[in-house]
């Protein structure tokens, strides 16, 4: 029976689906990751006189973020 919840090829599916959906979604985080790279480097060459304070406060939030992205790929 190649249709039903027992046939190989369903769970081939499940599986295939599952590759597809976490290959996705790497990839979209590996671009967000990409962006606040950039962006946090486009920052710190634009403003370079801004406060010590707040340059702690946009690596730390970016630090997180980047944190966030990278576990989602694990």
């Amino acid at each position: 029976d190649l249709v039903g919840p027992s046939c190989p090829l369903s769970e081939l599916w499940v599986l295939m689906g599952a590759a597809v959906a976490r290959w996705l979604v790497c990839t979209m985080h590996s671009r967000f990751y990409g962006f606040s790279c950039a962006q946090t480097q486009y920052y710190f060459h634009e403003y370079p006189t801004d406060k010590v304070h707040l340059k702690i406060l946009v690596r730390l939030v970016t630090i997180r973020f980047c944190d966030k992205l990278m576990l989602a790929c694990r």
